[in-house]
């Protein structure tokens, strides 16, 4: 029997954007996928912003 293998959704943004469009991807993001299940949706930002998103999805199942 093989394990069971969960999707990831993963979206890498390079070094696109500022804070308020990462906060306004995150946002978006977080609505779309609410109550999605049986996934695990992952967001890259790019490393100046990593922080920045960490706090913005704090509390939810997004990754980082």
């Amino acid at each position: 029997m093989s394990p069971t293998r969960t999707a990831l959704i993963a979206g890498n943004w390079k070094l696109h954007g500022s804070r308020a469009e990462a906060a306004a991807l995150v946002e978006g993001i977080r609505t779309g996928v609410a109550g999605l299940r049986g996934r695990e949706v992952l967001v890259a930002p790019p490393f100046t912003l990593l922080e920045h998103v960490a706090r913005l999805i704090e509390g939810s199942a997004l990754l980082l």
